[in-house]
């Protein structure tokens, strides 16, 4: 990669990690006024209506392609866009803002694995040493910075639920780079998120059934447009094109800039209470992110494969 692409990959991944900071503010923020299943389905929904008249005419070309692929593109809308969507604003209702995005930085450890079981990317040492800092991060932050809790450990059920969303974004990231889909990558996008809409609106249909509150509010309908345009449409946009410039376990290290974007938006717009184990968190997780980025690339013959594929 020459050194224009490396630092476009670097910008539009931290983008992306921005734009997700603000999502696990907005969610916290917003929890008794939208309930989780309805924020994700109408988040998802309006992001695909807003992105629709943009990529119709590269839908429409590339039809045949979509149809051919859609198995896949239901699966990656299933995962990492609606049942992804619907664990983080669960986990949001029972924990706070800034222990979910530390506990979702987690994700650069499953990404790399599955990337080296599934793509066949070797994991550089500076790399493996730069995520074990961050997970050790991450630790701090389910631990509350007390060691002796190992000792009763327990998760309360917004912890769990963020926890699941882990595999569930490193498969999506995994499966986007394993066979890249020859399709411009906005109207990629669109079409997993018209995806991602439909497979969750069974379990939306109940949720509205059973009373899941959704208020009319000037503050939840702000709530709502942030999450479709900028976590869900900038955000993913971004990491999509960044993903295109770096392969998937370089690039999942950036996620973990996410807590630390999170940390500052969670204290200034919520709130909430800057402790000392914060502050280790964020400087493990940023050293581990610099180290993993910094790490040279190990080849493989199926990254290389993939990469070449890769639609620009």
């Amino acid at each position: 990669m020459n050194r224009d692409g490396k630092n476009a990959a670097w910008l539009l991944l931290s983008l992306a990690a921005l734009c997700w900071a603000g999502n696990y503010v907005v969610g916290r923020g917003s929890r008794g006024e939208i309930g989780p299943v309805t924020l994700a389905f109408w988040r998802d929904g309006l992001a695909f209506l807003c992105a629709l008249p943009f990529a119709w005419r590269e839908l429409v070309r590339h039809r045949g392609t979509l149809l051919r692929e859609w198995p896949r593109i239901l699966l990656l809308g299933a995962i990492g866009v609606g049942g992804y969507h619907i664990c983080v604003y669960k986990g949001l209702a029972g924990t706070e803002a800034l222990n979910a995005a530390v506990m979702l930085s987690a994700m650069p450890i499953t990404i790399a694995i599955g990337s080296w079981l599934f793509l066949g990317q070797r994991i550089a040492a500076l790399q493996g040493f730069g995520m074990a800092l961050s997970l050790i991060g991450v630790g701090a932050v389910v631990l509350r910075g007390d060691p002796m809790a190992l000792l009763t450990l327990s998760f309360n059920e917004g912890d769990l639920w963020m926890l699941l969303a882990v595999p569930l974004w490193a498969a999506y990231t995994v499966i986007l780079q394993h066979r890249p889909i020859r399709v411009p990558s906005f109207a990629l996008l669109t079409a997993t998120l018209g995806a991602g809409v439909l497979a969750i609106s069974p379990i939306y249909a109940w949720a509205a059934w059973s009373g899941e509150p959704m208020a009319g509010s000037p503050s939840a309908f702000a709530a709502l447009a942030y999450v479709a345009i900028f976590a869900t449409l900038v955000g993913y946009w971004c990491w999509n094109l960044g993903l295109e410039r770096m392969d998937a376990a370089r690039a999942g290290s950036f996620i973990h800039l996410t807590p630390v974007f999170a940390a500052i938006l969670a204290i200034l717009l919520l709130g909430e209470r800057l402790e000392a184990y914060h502050l280790v968190a964020a400087v493990l997780v940023f050293g581990g992110v610099l180290l993993a980025g910094r790490a040279k690339r190990v080849p493989s013959g199926t990254a290389t494969a993939a990469k070449r594929e890769a639609v620009s």
